[in-house]
């Protein structure tokens, strides 16, 4: 909140200035911050790999497999599934995998 403050006080380009070791300062705590979170969240087992998302992924599909009986809708939802997971750090298209569209 005391980051937000400091900033909503910034209406042009002197006040940052004036404040930009006020900001920066901040900027490092939540940094800080977030690191020992992330580093807690490891320690504890809170993260989850690709590997087991795309784990839970197959269990969501065979779950919507007992309930759909069309294997080219069930193959067209495990890809897209598989593509979303896949971008979240990639650069593959939204819609496409290897190179092919969806």
């Amino acid at each position: 909140m005391v980051l937000e403050e400091i900033l909503n006080k910034c209406h042009d380009s002197h006040d940052l200035l004036l404040y930009s070791s006020k900001i920066a300062d901040h900027v490092l705590q939540i940094e800080k911050v977030v690191k020992s979170c992330h580093n807690l969240e490891q320690s504890v087992g809170h993260l989850l790999d690709k590997t087991l998302v795309i784990q839970i992924a197959d269990s969501i599909v065979r779950i919507i497999a007992q309930h759909i009986t069309d294997t080219l809708l069930l193959d067209r939802i495990g890809t897209e599934i598989v593509v979303a997971i896949m971008s979240v750090n990639t650069t593959l298209e939204p819609k496409q995998i290897n190179g092919t569209p969806l």
